[in-house]
């Protein structure tokens, strides 16, 4: 096997001495002879570097590894599989570099023989740039966050920037509680603008004049119910002294709402305060979107079917926010008047003497027609009291006949006492009850 480039004595026999011709066979032994690229671009660069005009390359031929710098060669094994066991050790057969270019040609004039080009490190590249760049970020993201995080009242004295806050906020610390507050003069006299109180736990409480703001209005800057930035000051701080100095009627309400809440969780159960919570719950909202509790509705149809007239002069006057008529309308459409015989009171007629008594129980007035037609009689009521009446009186358009034939026994008029009245479900609705006089 010999080598293409002009001069080069790579491949051939040696014939000389014996001690030439064994050092010539120690560098034949040295030497590589490796094919040329087929890459057309690789193979053109091949061909203006060796020196030789008008050739043309074929399959067999071949160029040692003489004309190459030593960096242009694969030496040890490389495993694209970094899970396998890695075998170390070098070649058997050295190869070369796919960008391998021949530039040595030692038997030829020195100027046909120019230097291996200087690669490129990896770091001069622009892949190799933003993957330290984003390393570089990725870092001095962690070590802000790590700044900024706070555990402790003590470390928020250390760590606020005074450059970031309003210039008019001062600060007063206590033992449990950290106070940061904004002053402003008016006629001549200072006065406290806004406070932002973190307590010990790094729970906080902000307030405009003397109205307290709820959390809501910052849960873009701090989240949770606790402080744990730093920049959660400095935003929070900057957010009370743009905000406007009399804070408008839903701040308001929500902030009484919470104090209430606030008390209410500790304390015993207190009626009059929970009326009041829902009172000032219902206070901000649309009429169309307000939700009455079940006490509060309850009280409505109670008073709203006692004297409809007083109910209707208090939802004028706006003493109290109470739902509408047309609203208790619907919820008495709503329920349906099920009789329930296990829970509604039983009655009992007692027999009568030479009478005949005709009942009607009409829905939903229950209106009770009694006709007495006996000449020359008088009745009187039995007790009904804590008697039933037949299941057969329930149901509706029910009559019910009894004849006595005694000439000699006094009778007097059943009188139906307000005690066996059915109930009514949803109002003091009272049964009407008609009597016609002796016949």
């Amino acid at each position: 096997m010999l080598c293409c480039c002009p001069g080069c004595k790579s491949g051939t026999r040696y014939r000389g001495k014996k001690k030439q011709k064994i050092e010539a066979i120690k560098n034949r032994a040295k030497v590589s002879f490796h094919k040329l690229p087929k890459d057309l671009e690789i193979l053109s660069t091949w061909l203006r570097r060796i020196p030789r005009k008008n050739w043309k390359p074929n399959n067999n031929t071949r160029i040692c590894s003489n004309h190459f710098d030593p960096s242009c060669f694969i030496i040890e094994r490389v495993d694209s599989n970094s899970t396998r066991k890695k075998k170390g050790g070098n070649l058997k057969h050295q190869r070369l570099k796919p960008d391998a270019i021949p530039t040595m040609f030692p038997n030829l004039p020195s100027y046909l023989s120019t230097p291996a080009p200087t690669m490129r490190s990896t770091s001069c590249l622009s892949t190799e740039r933003l993957i330290k760049q984003e390393t570089q970020i990725k870092n001095e993201k962690i070590l802000l966050l790590e700044k900024d995080k706070v555990k402790t009242l003590s470390q928020i004295l250390e760590k606020i920037d005074t450059t970031l806050i309003p210039t008019c906020v001062n600060v007063y610390k206590e033992e449990k509680c950290l106070i940061y507050y904004g002053m402003k003069i008016e006629s001549d006299t200072p006065k406290i603008k806004f406070n932002l109180t973190i307590k010990d736990d790094l729970t906080y409480t902000m307030k405009i004049g003397k109205f307290k703001i709820p959390r809501n209005q910052v849960l873009e800057i701090c989240p949770h119910s606790n402080i744990d930035k730093i920049s959660q000051v400095h935003n929070i701080l900057v957010f009370l002294n743009t905000y406007p100095h009399q804070p408008d009627k839903i701040h308001v309400t929500e902030g009484l709402l919470e104090i209430l809440n606030e008390y209410l969780s500790t304390s015993s159960p207190n009626t009059h305060l929970e009326s009041i919570r829902e009172q000032l719950y219902l206070h901000p909202t649309h009429k169309n979107g307000r939700k009455y509790s079940t006490k509060l509705l309850d009280a409505a149809v109670l008073w709203q079917n006692m004297c409809p007239a007083l109910y209707n002069q208090i939802l004028a006057s706006g003493l109290l926010i109470l739902p509408t008529v047309q609203h208790i309308r619907r919820i008495k459409r709503s329920v349906k008047a099920e009789v329930n015989l296990n829970k509604i009171q039983q009655y009992e007629i007692s027999p009568l003497d030479e009478n005949i008594l005709s009942a009607n129980l009409l829905e939903p007035h229950y209106e009770i027609e009694t006709q007495v037609n006996v000449e020359d009689m008088q009745y009187e009521s039995s007790n009904l009291d804590e008697k039933m009446i037949p299941p057969s009186l329930l149901e509706p358009h029910c009559e019910i006949e009894t004849e006595i034939d005694d000439d000699e026994t006094q009778h007097e008029t059943l009188n139906l006492d307000e005690k066996i009245k059915p109930p009514i479900l949803l109002g003091l609705l009272h049964p009407k009850i008609e009597t016609d006089g002796l016949s």
